[in-house]
């Protein structure tokens, strides 16, 4: 992460048009790769820190019982010739951290029978799991995901035997399935699912063409019901969903045909946004999981493709409130960053201060460190000069009049659009007038540690 070595050309204030966040999808290049296959399944293993591959339709197109891992670098076939589950296609996986196994439910088997049950990986071999075949009906095509916060897998739908789909929702606890009866029930036939960490709830993105339109649909599971998110922008595409830890959203890939390039979307809980600089050669029914050492979204296969890729997102721009500021007459000015706001190229941000005194001048200060100034250790003690209990905690490379009314300012920072700014630290702090606060009539905010995004 870099410093701010010279101060941003932000001063002229100036509205910025925000841009399209910014990421790629990067080829890689290991020494062994799974056989070429589709309609396989990969989650993500945190015990061995590796990706796991298991299954789908080869080439011939003949279902296959195969169990791949990748470590960031390169393919390993693990347990050849050991117990497997049976061979099969269009089933689901995940990792249940009850158990401390990735498992395989569902899918399409040779005789084009639907399994039951589950079968989980503790890292050394294969074993059906106790209580897993009670209850839920087997199927092809189901969505599954196991929700941290609740401590289950979640599981929605597919297409049974009997060529319906149910929609009906499943949790297991790592005992026994459990089927829910939500009041909402998504009106999706085919779905993808994925856990979204930071916002603590399952989201399920899928098609509804029972109808015969193919609407799209993002929906999202709390424990209890099911909730239609109406998202601004809509994919209007089907593929793999993942969860990016790194850049806390949910991740699609549309993998389907009729669209080229293909396109990769995110979705922040609110809208999903289209990734426009992150298009990829095409990859039908490839799969997505997230591999959390290299920070990357690890894509496999598709038909008639042994090609492994990795989804590189753009870093995400924030300002953390940092130190303390010293009281005025207003109290101890706060500073934070306006709700719904990111430091990113191109981005104009409102940065809020509040209890500041009711009349006054205020200042920005802007610089690239928070522990040197010319020589002055930072934080730097300001009762020298004749203010009581204040601080400076950031290097004043720059200043420009923050406005204030009431007791509130709100400082409008630009950012320009200049690559060479991504990943950049700066750091802010306010100082505003207040005669009757300190010997100097003056007191500042607290600090702001900011990092620009892409």
């Amino acid at each position: 992460m870099q410093k701010l070595s010279l101060v941003f050309p932000i001063l002229c204030l100036a509205t910025a048009t925000s841009v399209v966040a910014q990421a790629s999808w990067q080829l890689q290049f290991p020494d062994h790769s799974p056989p070429s296959r589709r309609w396989h399944a990969m989650t993500y293993d945190p015990d061995s820190e590796r990706v796991m591959l298991y299954g789908g339709q080869g080439e011939d197109g003949n279902e296959r019982n195969d169990l791949w891992a990748w470590d960031g670098n390169d393919w390993t076939e693990l347990g050849p010739g050991i117990v497997t589950p049976p061979a099969r296609e269009l089933h689901a996986m995940c990792y249940d951290a009850n158990l401390g196994r990735a498992i395989v439910v569902g899918g399409r088997s040779p005789s084009g029978l639907n399994p039951t049950g589950i079968w989980g990986w503790n890292g050394t071999q294969w074993s059906a799991v106790v209580g897993g075949q009670i209850g839920l009906t087997g199927r092809e095509q189901p969505a599954m995901a196991f929700d941290e916060g609740l401590g289950r897998v979640v599981l929605f739908g597919g297409q049974l035997q009997n060529d319906t789909w149910p929609r009906d929702t499943w949790e297991w606890d790592g005992v026994a399935w459990t089927q829910r009866f939500p009041t909402h029930v998504p009106n999706i036939r085919i779905g993808q699912m994925a856990y979204d960490r930071e916002r603590g709830v399952t989201v399920l993105y899928g098609r509804n063409n029972f109808s015969g339109n193919d609407i799209s649909e993002t929906w999202e599971w709390d424990g209890n019901d099911w909730t239609l998110v109406p998202t601004p922008l809509v994919p209007f595409a089907f593929g793999p969903i993942a969860y990016h830890d790194g850049r806390q959203r949910v991740v699609l890939f549309r993998n389907g045909s009729g669209e080229t390039p293909l396109r990769t979307w995110e979705y922040d809980g609110v809208t999903w946004d289209l990734i426009l600089d992150a298009p990829r050669p095409a990859s039908f029914d490839n799969q997505l999981a997230y591999h959390s050492p290299t920070d990357a979204l690890i894509s496999y296969g598709g038909q008639n493709s042994t090609l492994t890729w990795a989804y590189v997102p753009r870093p995400v721009g924030s300002l953390t409130p940092f130190g303390s500021g010293c009281l005025g007459t207003g109290g101890i000015p706060q500073l934070a960053l306006a709700p719904g706001q990111e430091p990113r190229l191109g981005a104009s941000i409102a940065i809020e201060i509040s209890s500041l005194p009711p009349t006054t001048t205020a200042f920005g200060l802007l610089g690239g460190s928070d522990s040197d100034y010319q020589g002055l250790p930072l934080p730097a003690p300001l009762g020298v000069i004749g203010m009581t209990g204040c601080s400076l905690l950031v290097s004043p490379e720059a200043t420009v009049g923050v406005p204030t009314l009431g007791g509130i300012g709100v400082w409008l920072l630009a950012i320009p659009d200049r690559p060479e700014l991504a990943g950049t630290e700066f750091f802010v702090q306010v100082l505003a007038t207040d005669p009757i606060a300190n010997p100097l009539g003056a007191i500042v905010s607290n600090g702001g540690a900011g990092f620009i995004g892409l």
